[in-house]
């Protein structure tokens, strides 16, 4: 659990500093409802949206016990 909480708190910042520094500003614009998705898809494709799938899911996991 431990793990997981120190994963998700150094991936989510980064991929959140991804979408502001690499993505244009009307490639925001055009992908502001699935953000992370539009970085995945510049950055790596699907591989890349599969990892980033499982970090939020992580996130959430992380949420439950509190």
């Amino acid at each position: 659990y431990k793990t997981v909480i120190i994963l998700v708190s150094m991936t989510a910042p980064l991929i959140s500093f991804l979408c502001l520094a690499l993505l244009t500003t009307s490639e925001v614009n055009q992908n502001i409802n699935y953000l992370l998705s539009g970085l995945s898809l510049k950055l790596g494709g699907k591989v890349l949206l599969t990892v980033i799938v499982i970090d939020a899911t992580l996130t959430f996991f992380i949420l439950i016990p509190y």
